[in-house]
């Protein structure tokens, strides 16, 4: 991971950040049984506030979102409400559309040997979209973004695609992890859906177009989060 221009004390707190005080919860983790049959796993003491709307098992952790930030980990509770309405992750703001749709921000994997000629078209991520100011703060605070970022506007994206999470399996001592970790992206429409406790919603980008981030910040009157936008990435390619 590079080194972003500023640093993010420099910048404002996101929104989805984690705080000291909010805790990771971990409850026993046991099976789901429709009558005989398991079809899942959900935790021991659940409650209701476990699960969402579209009945997929969260991690819990606390909420306390005033303690000091601990950046690199987003709230799961906050992650999913900025992608469900599709608001800015920095300010919990509308999120920035216009004729070419809502702004993302993805790192730039073009030329990698495992990346589609396609892409972004057709990419999954777990970053909700962005207003204009959000997204310049996030390019010149994020080291997740360092190493290279495009803009991109998507037209038709579906928040709902899927989740992020640890993938369980059956064992004989009852759900265990799969040896994916906490890297399993499934959509929502795949059955083991059932056996993840999501930490992340996923996006599917749809209709993407790749745009000048410094340009579109000048034009709405940004003008010096435009310049330092061009001055950190001179190169930024689109």
């Amino acid at each position: 991971m590079g080194r972003a221009p500023l640093s993010p004390a420099e910048a404002p707190v996101p929104y989805l950040t984690i705080r000291r005080g909010e805790e990771y919860e971990k409850p026993p983790v046991v099976y789901v049984r429709h009558g005989l049959a398991v079809v899942g796993i959900g935790y021991a003491d659940e409650v209701e506030e476990d699960r969402d709307h579209r009945d997929v098992l969260w991690e819990r952790v606390s909420v306390c979102p005033a303690g000091a930030p601990r950046y690199r980990h987003a709230h799961p509770e906050r992650q999913a409400a900025a992608m469900d309405d599709l608001r800015c992750q920095v300010f919990f703001t509308e999120a920035d559309w216009t004729d070419k749709g809502v702004l993302f921000l993805l790192r730039d994997v073009r030329g990698a040997e495992e990346t589609p000629a396609s892409w972004p078209e057709g990419a999954v991520t777990l970053h909700p979209p962005l207003s204009l100011d959000g997204a310049a703060w996030s390019v010149l605070a994020c080291g997740h973004l360092a190493d290279g970022w495009v803009a991109v506007r998507v037209a038709d994206p579906d928040p709902e695609y899927g989740y992020c999470g640890t993938l369980y399996q059956p064992s004989p001592a009852g759900p265990v992890p799969t040896s994916e970790g906490k890297a399993a992206t499934v959509p929502y429409n795949n059955p083991v859906v059932g056996w993840l406790v999501a930490s992340a919603q996923a996006a599917l980008l749809r209709g993407c177009t790749i745009v000048d981030l410094a340009a579109e910040l000048a034009a709405a009157g940004h003008t010096e989060l435009a310049e330092q936008v061009a001055a950190a990435y001179p190169t930024a390619s689109i």
